[in-house]
């Protein structure tokens, strides 16, 4: 792919990105400011955990779709848009199943909410956005991104005025992703349609068994960002984890993006891998650059508007999350790169060993952020989580150079033809 296609991709899907951000930033400010810090503790709680499981079913999933159909020709694409939708609406009814007895056990209205938020986890079956990153069609997926948010944004102004309302938040946020989703799959099936062939099994197992490591170190990896807010749950309450949330949103944000722009590096560096080999290193060392400096000017920034924007931006009861903000922020700086180093061990097929090294340092996170609430409360739970993403971030980081001075896959390509 030519530098101008590559920056015309990430153009189209970094400016739509860019745009839901903002859209859901709003949203989330407008639920904090109607529910108040216990009900938005709640719904903010719940959506994290739902979101957790959704990550530990789908994520490696989706990262083995996006690096394995690039380059691939029209049937093997439509095969594999089969497989990939057969492996969707399995997982995502013995989720949606799970998630909601699960949040039967869960007291308060956050087992409620959690049952309400596993409803959006059945359109989830159809969700093709990876096939889309991994051919580098670009322009639906900015439309998908921005759609889906104006939706979420307008049922909430319409329904949403009070924490007696707060089930209107995931059932918001369910009707966007049904809607976004089907506007994918419609686009997709209409030009490269979907088969299942005969003797698929085969290939279908050794073809996915590649996401289950991927999908563990996701998993560990989503537990490191959020476990300051679901230990505040429990340990301090939906009020203490609705403060907490309301100052951590802005980075969620932050990272999320860098997250969603890190398919397009995946595949693109994936490709430079099998094709340019030499180009590698440049390559991953630019992208790191860039998103450091990013990251830099963003916390730099962030640090001095924090207590500024908090106090415009919502309502009295959430003072102290403008002091924790100015603190959050410096997660900004550090986590770009990580999610860059983790998506080049991809790149090489290397989560096996990758896995292997991410369990300590989560671990180490979770510890950092026990501690760090154990001693200074709400604040500590911020330094606990930048703590942990220092660790995170520098063994990904080492762990991928050592990769790209070998530069040679540690697993192998899967099979792709049928």
């Amino acid at each position: 792919m030519q530098t101008k296609t590559l920056r015309q991709h990430i153009l189209w899907i970094g400016i739509g990105n860019a745009i839901s951000k903002i859209i859901m930033f709003a949203a989330s400010i407008f639920v904090a400011n109607k529910l108040l810090e216990e009900g938005n503790g709640a719904v903010c709680s719940a959506f994290v955990i739902v979101n957790y499981l959704y990550l530990l079913v789908f994520s490696g999933v989706e990262t083995v779709a996006t690096r394995d159909t690039a380059g691939v020709d029209a049937k093997t694409l439509k095969g594999f848009t089969g497989e990939l939708l057969l492996i969707r609406s399995i997982a995502a009814v013995l989720l949606f199943v799970f998630t909601w007895i699960a949040g039967s056990y869960i007291p308060g209205l956050t087992g409620r909410m959690v049952q309400l938020y596993a409803l959006s986890i059945i359109p989830q079956a159809f969700n093709l956005v990876n096939l889309y990153y991994g051919v580098e069609w670009s322009w639906p997926v900015g439309i998908y991104f921005v759609g889906g948010r104006i939706i979420y944004l307008s049922i909430l102004i319409l329904t949403v005025s009070g924490i007696a309302d707060a089930k209107w938040v995931p059932l918001a946020f369910g009707a966007a992703i049904f809607a976004e989703n089907l506007f994918l799959l419609i686009l997709w099936l209409k030009k490269n349609g979907a088969a299942v062939y005969k003797g698929f099994g085969k290939f279908f197992l050794k073809r996915w068994e590649a996401a289950l490591p991927v999908t563990f170190c996701i998993a560990f990896l989503v537990m490191h960002e959020n476990s300051a807010g679901v230990i505040l749950r429990f340990t301090k309450g939906e009020s203490a984890a609705g403060i907490y949330y309301a100052s951590y949103r802005l980075v969620f944000v932050a990272i999320s993006l860098t997250l969603l722009l890190s398919y397009i590096y995946l595949s693109r560096i994936s490709s430079l891998i099998k094709n340019n080999p030499e180009e590698v290193k440049s390559f991953f060392k630019k992208s790191c650059l860039i998103a450091l400096g990013g990251g830099l000017l963003l916390s730099v920034c962030g640090t001095f508007l924090a207590k500024p924007a908090v106090n415009l931006l919502y309502k009295s009861q959430y003072a102290e999350s403008g002091v924790l903000l100015t603190i959050a922020v410096w997660q900004m700086c550090i986590a770009p790169v990580r999610v860059l180093a983790f998506q080049t061990i991809n790149a090489f097929h290397a989560q096996v060993k990758m896995l292997k090294l991410i369990i300590p340092c989560v671990i180490i996170s979770i510890i950092a952020v026990l501690a760090g609430i154990n001693y200074y409360g709400l604040p500590g739970a911020v330094y606990g989580t930048i703590v942990g993403e220092i660790i995170v971030m520098t063994a990904l980081l080492a762990f991928s150079l050592r990769l790209i001075s070998r530069n040679k896959p540690l697993g192998g390509q899967a099979p792709i033809d049928h």
